[in-house]
């Protein structure tokens, strides 16, 4: 019973790697424009409530299309707890990924989030909505995945034993 015990704790674990709790930060959060918003013309700012801060706050808003090029332009500008970027002219049809993160002044905590939007125009189609909920791969998703993989294959094996 303990071996199965231990076995659903490390499970648990090595998921929270994968799908950290902030990974859904920013589906909520105020923005313009909206999460998995279509828009038929490009915007030419991005602006995320990212909600109260303290002198020497500081705020990064990354906006990337779906090559990973950054089309933000300078640096955010907070005001009243919203932080608004600058895009660069003429955005493609495509859709594009905001990463958003502030630091509060005393660099104790922080709060982040990310969220997608795609511009379309009218007479194109849309992305498809499988493009929008693909979840980056990075080195610590890969590496929680495969503890996945050894922990189910243990528990497969001590499964067999009893």
């Amino acid at each position: 019973m303990r071996t199965w015990r231990t076995v659903i704790g490390v499970a648990a674990l090595a998921a929270g790697l994968v799908f950290p709790a902030g990974a859904a930060a920013g589906a909520d959060t105020p923005s313009n424009p909206a999460p998995g918003a279509t828009l038929a013309t490009a915007p030419d700012r991005v602006s995320v409530e990212v909600g109260a801060t303290g002198p020497g706050a500081e705020v990064l808003v990354l906006v990337t299309d779906a090559a990973g090029v950054r089309r933000d332009v300078g640096d955010p500008v907070l005001r009243a707890g919203t932080a608004t970027v600058r895009l660069a002219g003429g955005l493609a049809p495509g859709s594009y990924t905001v990463d958003w993160r502030v630091t509060d002044g005393t660099r104790e905590g922080f709060r982040s989030g990310t969220f997608l939007f795609t511009v379309a125009p009218a007479a194109g189609p849309p992305v498809p909505a499988a493009a929008l909920t693909t979840l980056p791969r990075t080195p610590a998703m890969w590496l929680a995945a495969g503890l996945l993989l050894i922990v189910g294959s243990a528990a497969a094996a001590l499964w067999r034993i009893r």
